[in-house]
């Protein structure tokens, strides 16, 4: 009888801490970015949308460049734009889809509030009628299932960590609400 007790209660802790996890991950979401954009976020007091990339075009690449190109230099409205998040603590370029020659954009992390209008990127890509191909393509090369998006800019309100993954500095630390 007492040895039931002893593994019950191992089984309810271990399950509690999974749901303190769970918790944890539900509160927070995470936005990875590089020493180059930093500044400009901070200038700005939000993380603005960027391309959804729900109409990439990856069997014309030379017209994929050209709509990149519009975009770079503010001639291109963007289809259906989002802030890029994720539930991973911990950056992984590939699985993210951060690996640049430019930029490393998993130097910056921030932490945010999770808030109801964040979304599942799975989902929501979906629901916002992702090319097949495109979805596809994303689904066989990343962790598409830490992914979330707001289709709303994120405000400085919401941050509540900014640090420096390289180097350890903390830029900004508030305590969550």
């Amino acid at each position: 009888m007492e040895l039931f007790r002893v593994r019950e209660w191992k089984e309810l802790k271990r399950l509690n801490i999974e749901i303190k996890k769970e918790d944890k991950i539900m509160k927070v979401l995470y936005h990875y970015t590089s020493t180059y954009h930093l500044p400009k976020i901070m200038k700005s007091g939000y993380l603005k949308l960027t391309d959804s990339n729900l109409k990439i075009n990856f069997d014309d690449e030379e017209l994929e460049l050209k709509r990149i190109q519009k975009y770079n230099e503010g001639n291109l409205k963007l289809y259906k734009p989002v802030v890029w998040l994720t539930d991973s603590e911990i950056p992984n370029a590939e699985d993210l889809w951060l690996y640049n020659d430019l930029v490393d954009k998993t130097c910056i992390k921030i932490t945010v509030k999770k808030r109801p209008h964040h979304k599942k990127w799975s989902k929501w890509s979906k629901e916002n009628n992702i090319d097949i191909k495109t979805f596809i393509i994303f689904k066989k090369s990343g962790n598409y299932k830490s992914w979330w998006v707001s289709e709303r800019i994120i405000k400085m309100d919401d941050f509540l960590k900014i640090e420096n993954l390289k180097t350890g500095e903390i830029y900004l630390e508030h305590e969550a609400k």
